[in-house]
Parts: C-alpha cells; structure tokens; sequence
C-alpha cells in the first residue's frame, strides 16, 4: 500500500511540473556605449579582445561628428556595432586611437575605471516599471581622449 501511495505521489508531482512555465527573473538589459568624434578630424581606433591576442585588431573609422555604438545585452555577452559582432572596446587591449592631425593615443588595457576618468564621460539608466534596469547608456567624448593624445 506505501508503494502504490508512493507512486501515486510521484506521478501526479511529475504531471504538475510538465505544465509549468518558468519565467526566468533575469531578462538582462542592453548596454550600449557610444564613442562620439566631436572633433574636425577624422579617427580611427583599433583594440584587440585581451583573451584572444592572438586574432586581428578591430579597426573602425571615425569621421567628424559621427559615433562608433558598441551595443552589449548582459544574457548575451555577444557585443555587435553596426558590421555584427565585434570585440568590446570597453576592454579592449592595445587600443591605438589615431587622429587626423597626426597624434595617436594607445592605452594597454582599457577598463571601466579608465573610461569614467574622462571629464564628460557620460553614465544614463533606464528602469523598467519593476525597478531594474532596462538600457545602460555610456558616451565618451573622443576630445576627452584627443587632449592625452601624444603630439607628433
């Protein structure tokens, strides 16, 4: 009699989870980090992915006014710009960013804590009716970084 309670038990948990929906708490949320030439020449930056060195550096050129956008989900990890994937500038490795009045900036290893020493770097956050975040909007300024350039 215990078994066949014991079976009884079983299978009815087994039928009630076959019909669950699990909604998974974490949607994530887009970053999206905007590089802005507000300078009268033209840029172009290269950086490498510090976990594969061994691959090609990413290159992209900035003509004046325009902006490099790096898009990143969280759930994702995958960042893409407007070519499809790419490699995260963010914390890029080797970053050379080279301007048309001849002055280069390099920077080994870039991470947060470098980008928000810019003086207008720039942090905006969208939350969702729940309180969590839904878009993280980074802008860097490329003047900012002009001025650290080495002269030629």
């Amino acid at each position: 009699m215990k078994k066949w309670i014991c079976f009884t038990l079983m299978a009815a948990l087994m039928l009630v989870s076959c019909h669950k929906t699990i909604i998974s708490e974490d949607v994530g949320y887009d970053i999206c980090m905007v590089y802005t030439n507000d300078l009268k020449v033209d840029c172009v930056i290269s950086w490498k992915d510090p976990i594969h060195l061994e691959e090609e550096a990413s290159i992209r050129e900035l003509l004046p006014g325009k902006a490099y956008i790096q898009h990143l989900n969280t759930n994702a990890h995958d960042p893409w710009d407007e070519m499809g994937e790419c490699r995260l500038l963010r914390g890029g490795k080797d970053i050379r960013i080279t301007f048309g009045d001849g002055t280069c900036f390099s920077l080994d290893q870039a991470d947060d804590d470098f980008w928000k020493t810019l003086p207008r770097y720039s942090q905006t956050i969208q939350k969702r009716e729940d309180g969590t975040i839904r878009e993280q909007k980074i802008e860097i300024l490329l003047s900012d970084i002009h001025v650290l350039a080495m002269k030629p």
